[in-house]
């Protein structure tokens, strides 16, 4: 059986970044931390855990809704794919530092090699009639202009009121051969899958750098339009409906509908309840939630060898 890697985003909370990596060990991580973040507090929080974690050479600066998030993750994927480590049935498994395990590395480990040839990305079609997501691609978004021009002389709502200006004035659509898929930004893929779709992977992001939340669009784009897609569940998940957010998709995290609640001890028996493999949101607040998790959901399986 492979075993998955991790391929983790992060850009703060050092601590709970490794609460999180120590909670899945003895599982291999790979992780990028956001280039506008000194990467130092995360070395030390992670030196413990050297010997199965290890940073992405190529640092991305990370913009929200922007491209830039797409380019971290192709970071920690041509890292993923530099590795002996990562075998061809192996999955790659995209989390950050606002997620959590909810079950053992074993059972994480058992469930994904027990579906080796089995793909987690579900997405459904862009669809013009689309309210929620045909706005995402039908003009041009200034995001990651917006995070450039905020460390210039401009303040950040200066460049925000800049880059709401530019998408007022151009309509043009983004310029991408349809269709076009969304879906959850926290996929896992094989090498095999990965190393297979990886140049439509790329030419997907130029195609859609201009578009909202590339991180939800890039990776299923590519990855729908391949063959691999008859190998994930519901290749276009239509029965959730062309409005369904990226919350409704989720492969293997449990996710608030919201996809902005933190996560808290009251909601443990709810997190308890569910049958997926992580949870997000949680944040260092979040404390007495992961202590829970660690004594009633991990601590009582046998550890993983």
């Amino acid at each position: 059986m492979s075993a998955p890697v991790i391929a983790l985003l992060a850009h703060q909370h050092p601590s709970l970044v490794a609460r999180t990596v120590r909670a899945l060990a003895p599982l291999r991580v790979i992780v990028h931390v956001d280039g506008q973040a000194d990467i130092a507090p995360f070395e030390r929080a992670l030196r413990d855990e050297s010997s199965r974690v290890e940073f992405t050479a190529r640092r991305v600066e990370v913009g929200w809704a922007s491209i830039s998030m797409v380019r971290a993750m192709t970071s920690l994927l041509d890292s993923a794919l530099r590795t002996s480590y990562f075998r061809p049935s192996s999955h790659l498994v995209f989390l950050s530092g606002a997620c959590y395990p909810l079950k053992p590395a074993g059972e994480i480990a058992a469930v994904l090699g027990g579906s080796p040839t089995t793909q987690y990305c579900r997405a459904i079609t862009v669809r013009p009639s689309s309210a929620e997501h045909s706005w995402k691609i039908d003009r041009r978004h200034y995001y990651e202009l917006q995070r450039s021009l905020a460390r210039s002389p401009l303040t950040p709502r200066g460049a925000k009121a800049v880059c709401r200006s530019l998408e007022l004035l151009d309509r043009r659509p983004v310029r991408v051969p349809r269709p076009v898929y969304v879906g959850s930004q926290w996929i896992a893929l094989t090498r095999a899958c990965l190393e297979s779709i990886h140049d439509s992977i790329l030419a997907t992001a130029a195609a859609l750098e201009y578009a909202f939340a590339p991180d939800e669009l890039v990776f299923q784009t590519a990855f729908h339009r391949s063959a691999w897609a008859a190998g994930t569940q519901n290749p276009d998940d239509t029965r959730t409906g062309r409005n369904a957010r990226p919350a409704d998709l989720s492969n293997l995290h449990l996710l608030d509908p919201s996809m902005s609640k933190v996560f808290s001890s009251a909601d443990f028996e709810r997190i308890a309840a569910s049958d997926k493999l992580f949870v997000r949101k949680v944040d260092p607040r979040s404390a007495p939630l992961l202590d829970r998790i660690d004594r009633r959901l991990l601590g009582a399986a046998a550890p993983y060898a």
